[in-house]
């Protein structure tokens, strides 16, 4: 099973998504672009105007394959959609240049970023979301590590910049045209601009050989980012439970965890079956609240087992008992 930039993240945060992901049904669904991808790609084309040679590599993986291996024997490039392999390991790299024998990786994302949040990720990081940024750079970097011999290597994350106000007659002028008017950017708006660049590459590297807690299972927390792509490559993961997984905190965050659709059975219902529950289709995650921990922690893992108080038995007491 070729395992992507997605697939690795997925199975880091829990290796039963391996056996959701390997299905019938989710492959076709993976097929579908959604709007926050195709904004990325965008923004993505934005960023790459400021790099010379500037190179688009087609949808098809394959072809993008083929053609990041034919780009990269230029001296300086930039390559937009760059793939590549190592074994069954896959990464789609958003903007890959390179430059010589100095390679420099670039990430997209379209999360607002404050100027004073530093233009340097430090390790170790406080944020979910940053170390999900940073697992999927170092395992980009290490697919790149083993494809290719390079003297060194940079990361940098692009997020759009949140002080930059356009004025009338440039908004969304840099977003319309970009493949068309490669090597011509127009100069009246800069990437500098548009976007905040933070340097990740020591947090990235950092990373590479120690994965975050904060987005690891624990069968993952301390492994290198080689350790677990050879533990995935090795255990059968897509054959279901083999690991004897429980219920974990992942679970919160996962889109396997109910059924969506008639034709796909939730991870819960297949793996984590309580016959003691008449409603096993209603998680104390998707009740309404902040966060929900406590509920879980305790082991009230579905909405009927959550005990409530007595001031809240009712609407009639709840607006009695003031405060909050």
């Amino acid at each position: 099973m070729r395992i992507y930039d997605n697939t690795f993240l997925q199975a880091i945060s829990c290796p039963l998504k391996v056996y959701h992901l390997a299905s019938e049904q989710q492959e076709k669904n993976k097929k579908k672009v959604s709007y926050r991808h195709r904004n990325k790609l965008r923004l993505r084309d934005v960023i790459s105007l400021q790099y010379e040679n500037q190179k688009f590599t087609s949808d098809s993986i394959r072809s993008a394959e083929e053609e990041t291996e034919s780009w990269l024997k230029e001296e300086s490039v930039a390559i937009c959609g760059a793939v590549l392999r190592s074994g069954n390991l896959v990464t789609r790299i958003p903007i890959l240049v390179k430059n010589r024998d100095h390679f420099t990786l670039i990430q997209v994302h379209g999360k607002l970023r404050k100027r004073v949040q530093g233009d340097e990720i430090q390790w170790p990081v406080q944020s979910r979301s940053t170390a999900s940024y940073l697992l999927k750079a170092a395992y980009r970097s290490f697919v790149l590590l083993q494809s290719r011999e390079i003297s060194s290597l940079n990361v940098t994350l692009y997020f759009p910049n949140r002080a930059y106000r356009s004025t009338e007659e440039n908004l969304l002028h840099t977003l319309s045209g970009i493949r068309e008017a490669q090597g011509n950017p127009d100069s009246s708006v800069k990437a500098d601009d548009l976007f905040a660049a933070v340097d990740a590459t020591d947090a990235a590297r950092k990373c590479m050989e120690n994965i975050p807690e904060s987005v690891s299972h624990p069968i993952f927390v301390g492994k290198s980012v080689e350790e677990a792509c050879r533990f995935i490559e090795e255990k059968p993961l897509e054959n279901g439970n083999i690991l004897d997984i429980s219920i974990h905190k992942e679970c919160k965050y996962c889109e396997f965890r109910r059924e969506t659709t008639g034709a796909y059975t939730g991870c819960w219902n297949q793996f984590f079956p309580d016959k003691n529950v008449e409603l096993p289709d209603l998680h104390v995650y998707e009740l309404i609240g902040h966060g929900n921990d406590e509920e879980s922690e305790k082991g009230y893992h579905y909405q009927e087992q959550v005990p409530t108080t007595e001031p809240y038995s009712s609407f009639e007491n709840i607006q009695q008992s003031g405060g909050k």
